[in-house]
């Protein structure tokens, strides 16, 4: 497939998916004074709590970017924060913006590989645990608010699904190493290479339970600031199942997904469906902001070196 061909069916791919999301937002509209209520509740809530939801999700992509650090340097590969930061916020920018063939975290991996002594192998085995570690960080805290919240029954077909693709994920990486193809064996080897630091993938972890908690307090937020009747115990199994939905490959984002599951787990507490998707689409607009400075980062780019210690 030629470079143009290829261009052109991922702004198509982008284009559907992004259309396919607002498509399902539109649908959840469609009720009798739906667009009235969610249009009164965003304009009732003041533009500063935008700009300091921004703020937070950016601190909170700061505490991931040092997650990814600690697990660079377990491998003996020492980056600046500075660095990781602005790879991290220029494949966060990649995956919401970019039409493209290339994602957030393939972008991540070339950028170390390109840009550094680190080979593509380890590069994506680092990205890799990054993603997984804050994986299990979710379903941990989507299985705990279940636990502590009787109403949330009915939800754990969600959590349990994604248990389990956890659990298919992580033991097929320790298969890796045993295929035949020296390329995938490398990554195999690579990330089997982590189980030898457990130390850091536990501090690993924890960050990544730190940034979820983080996230359950900026939905809280949220939903106090348009003034939904939302306490903190259930937010702390809402979250984490909005963003367990938002993995879901509709819209771009969780565009679409989010809105829908926000309707239905929202509605229980006697929230109006134009406030859950006000609610939600304000989430969605502070994920996008907060993606915006990593266009400069993937526009002008940085000189980093890497050193491998023993």
């Amino acid at each position: 497939m030629t470079p143009s061909k290829s261009s052109n069916k991922a702004v198509l791919k982008w284009s559907l998916r992004l259309l396919s999301g607002v498509f399902v937002v539109a649908l959840l509209l469609l009720q009798r004074g739906t667009v009235e209520r969610l249009l009164q509740t965003l304009s009732n809530t003041p533009f500063w709590v935008f700009g300091a939801a921004v703020a937070f999700y950016l601190l909170g992509q700061a505490l991931c970017a040092w997650k990814w650090q600690l697990l660079l340097r377990a491998r003996g590969f020492n980056f600046s924060l500075w660095r990781c930061c602005s790879i991290y916020l220029s494949g966060m920018f990649a995956n919401l913006w970019l039409p493209t063939n290339i994602g957030g975290d393939a972008l991540r991996v070339s950028q170390l590989a390109r840009d550094s002594q680190i080979g593509t192998s380890d590069a994506f085995a680092s990205v890799l645990i990054d993603r997984l570690t804050g994986f299990a960080a979710l379903i941990l805290l989507a299985f705990v608010g279940l636990l502590s919240s009787g109403a949330a029954r009915g939800q754990w077909p969600l959590v349990a699904i994604s248990l389990v693709l956890l659990c298919v994920v992580t033991g097929a990486l320790f298969l890796l190493p045993r295929v035949k193809h020296p390329k995938v064996k490398r990554v195999g080897e690579a990330i089997t290479a982590y189980a030898k630091h457990r130390t850091d993938l536990a501090i690993a972890l924890l960050l990544s339970l730190i940034f979820q908690v983080s996230q359950v307090a900026l939905n809280f937020g949220l939903a106090r600031a348009l003034g939904l009747p939302v306490s903190p115990l259930e937010m702390g199994w809402i979250g984490p199942l909005l963003s367990l939905s938002g993995l879901l490959p509709l819209g771009i984002g969780g565009l679409g997904t989010r809105e829908v599951a926000a309707v239905a787990l929202l509605g229980r507490f006697g929230v109006e469906r134009g406030e859950a998707v006000a609610w939600s689409l304000l989430w969605q607009a502070t994920v996008w902001g907060a993606s915006l400075p990593g266009l400069f980062f993937l526009k002008g780019g940085h000189d980093a070196s890497v050193d491998r210690t023993s």
